[in-house]
């Protein structure tokens, strides 16, 4: 095959499989590595004469006669690798320190390290399961750029584990950079040249280094977050416990996707392209038994092929979930930045291209061309219909939805207690929260110096007014002439004087009777607001604390628990307004009780607050749940509690979804 020689850069490893002999090919230019039979191997040097066998070749780039395309690797938004130059000079540097970590001695400690963080996150899972909740909302109130910049160093991490294990093993490292998938920034290093090795076992290590980097750091963090005592160092550790294990074995660890799991896996199967074959098995064992005897591809019915045609299928689907899911998360986490229309408009782009490159298949198909030659046009349009009708009941059925919620655990059917006057606070009768009072006791005293005046000035003209009608009297009892008309008239003066301050006098004891707020109902007091106030030393703030501060009429000053009943409120969106309404149902866990799910309605929801410091108008409301009672000395240590709430929405079509998220793109 003088035409479409080999090309003579290629590096090749030969290497004796379990099942058969197989080559590696190594394609330094491209930057891209292959598995090919030893057999086809030699037919490709020997100038095998088959036209299909070379148009492989030349497609995989490996003739002279490359195709154009296969020079420059296609562009595409949905995968934007940026290259940041090479490691290899820093993976040399650090084969020596990282001994610590990649020796055989330290391998096995720190596995042992590894699996009891295991064994005490499992033994402690109700209590991180709670902490989930705190955790988002730390999260929440967190500078983005500082878990920025923790997101980043794990990752970074994790690559340098790759490379350092890459030279560790003999092999050169290649770039690093970043691959934006679907706009998430997912850090990469290329180290094809491992694949040289022919041992499995070196190219596994390599492979799986930056997961076991990774599970180090998780296991450290385990450790902090157990033992540790400052909630901001805990909760940021059970951040990085998360990003480094869980996040970490879903993604790297999953086969389905193209990370390190799915590496390994290919070279367990001796696959010379999982991907690729999986795709053809899935088409010899599902696409030929529906497009039927003349579709040009051999049927297959063996183990090795129906599980790579369900490899396929679930890889399909995993994929088709992971990148729904990093939209909607785009969609969240830019809507935080106030650039939900452009990440919106992002999303939207994306699908069309992917719409766009599945309907150029299904055309190709559809025309007759590659496989589907020789498929008469009926069942051609048959199987592309089916395919279609698929697709279609994915995209326009109705989906089952739901929306996460947050809020606290606060009393149902509480009394409030303000405060009639601004004043300052003289006396508390009651010192803590949690105690119970009676109907008509006293709660708190305000201090009012004006009407303590008030008093005062009309006691004394009181006692004035007493002591001249008493000289009067004893005047008239001496002269003869008291009972004149004069002397009378004198004395009723006087006793309209007295009555005008005793009556002065009882109006300033109404007015200071009101400073002091009594209960009105029976019950147990408990705070204005479910958060608990702390003082400037840090600790719980108590009504005693607060003697001598100036009470405000603008809040309650406290409230009367009138008996245990308790009720979840829940923060929600205002566009779901619409959606979660009273009577829509709830599936709430509380953070004391992770475990326990509880069942309720919602019975009551406030009105709409937008928040004034948004630029874009955002806006909730709360809705009020009810969940079960608790005994009379839990109801202060229940009130405050964080608790989570899932609501059941209306079952709603993808197609839906992305028409109101079109609408709301246009309206800006």
């Amino acid at each position: 095959m003088s035409t479409t020689p080999l090309r003579r850069d290629l590096n090749t490893t030969a290497v004796q499989g379990r099942v058969r002999p197989y080559r590696i090919v190594v394609d330094e230019v491209a930057g891209r590595f292959a598995r090919v039979s030893e057999d086809l191997w030699q037919r490709l040097v020997r100038g095998d004469n088959d036209p299909a066998l070379w148009a492989q070749a030349q497609e995989a780039g490996w003739t002279r006669s490359r195709i154009a395309e296969n020079r420059k690797p296609k562009f595409s938004f949905l995968a934007i690798r940026i290259p940041m130059g090479g490691v290899d000079w820093l993976a040399r540097r650090l084969v020596a320190p990282s001994s610590i970590v990649f020796s055989t001695t330290a391998m096995v400690a720190w596995s042992v390290v590894i699996l009891i963080a295991a064994m005490i996150a499992i033994s402690r899972g109700a209590e991180i399961i709670a902490s989930l909740g705190s955790l988002t909302s730390f999260l929440q109130h967190t500078s983005p750029i500082t878990l920025g910049v923790v997101f980043v160093l794990t990752k970074i991490a994790h690559e340098l584990g790759h490379a350092v294990m890459c030279r560790r093993m003999g092999s050169r490292c290649g770039s690093v950079g970043v691959l934006l998938l679907c706009g998430m920034p997912c850090p990469y290093c290329e180290v094809t040249d491992i694949w040289r090795q022919s041992s499995a076992i070196r190219r596994a290590a390599v492979m799986m280094a930056g997961i076991y980097i990774e599970l180090i750091i998780a296991a450290i963090a385990t450790f902090v977050w157990a033992f540790g005592t400052d909630p901001s160092i805990r909760l940021m550790a059970l951040n990085l416990m998360v990003i480094c294990s869980v996040s970490t074995l879903l993604f790297n660890a999953n086969p389905l996707m193209r990370y390190d799991g799915y590496f390994v896996l290919s070279d367990l199967l001796e696959s010379t392209n999982l991907r690729q074959e999986s795709q053809k098995a899935f088409r010899s064992v599902a696409t030929r038994r529906i497009a039927g005897p003349e579709y040009a591809v051999d049927k297959s019915s063996d183990r090795r092929s129906v599980s790579l045609a369900i490899y396929h299928l679930a890889s399909k689907g995993y994929r088709l979930v992971v990148t729904c899911t990093i939209a909607t998360l785009l969609i969240a986490v830019a809507g935080y930045f106030y650039l939900r229309p452009v990440a919106i408009a992002f999303v939207l782009l994306a699908s069309i291209m992917l719409i766009q490159k599945n309907l150029q298949r299904a055309a190709s198909a559809l025309s007759g061309q590659a496989n589907w030659q020789r498929v008469q046009l009926a069942r051609r349009m048959f199987v592309i219909g089916f395919f279609a009708f698929v697709c279609a009941a994915l995209f326009f059925a109705p989906m089952p939805r739901y929306r996460p919620a947050r809020g606290m655990v606060d009393a149902a059917h509480a009394l409030r207690v303000t405060l009639p006057h601004s004043q300052v606070v003289k006396n508390e009768s009651i010192k803590d929260y949690g105690q119970r009072v009676r109907a008509g006791d006293p709660i708190v005293v305000l201090a009012d110096d004006e009407e303590q005046l008030a008093k005062r000035k009309a006691q004394s003209q009181l006692v004035l007014a007493n002591h001249r009608i008493n000289s009067a009297d004893r005047i008239g009892r001496l002269e003869s002439k008291y009972s004149g008309p004069k002397s009378k008239d004198q004395r009723q003066r006087l006793l309209a004087n007295q009555v005008g301050a005793r009556q002065e006098v009882m109006a300033a004891e109404k007015r200071l009777a009101r400073l002091q707020v009594t209960a009105e109902a029976s019950g147990v007091i408990i705070p204005a607001k479910p958060t608990v106030e702390s003082n400037s030393s840090g600790s719980v703030m108590t009504l005693y604390d607060r003697v001598g501060e100036l009470g405000t009429t603008r809040g309650s000053w406290c409230r009367i628990g009138r008996d245990n009943s308790l009720h979840a409120a829940l923060v929600i969106d205002a566009c779901d307004r619409s959606q979660i309404q009273i009577g829509s149902s709830v599936q709430i866990t509380l953070a004391s009780r992770p475990g326990h799910v509880i069942s309720s309605t919602v019975y009551d929801v406030s009105k709409i607050r937008s928040d004034e410091q948004s630029v874009v108008g955002a806006a909730a409301y709360q809705a009020l749940c009810m969940i079960p009672d608790c005994q009379e000395d839990e109801l202060l240590s229940m009130i405050g509690q964080e608790c989570n709430g899932v609501f059941r929405l209306p079952n709603r079509s993808f197609a839906a979804d992305l028409s109101s998220w079109w609408s709301e793109w246009i309206r800006g």
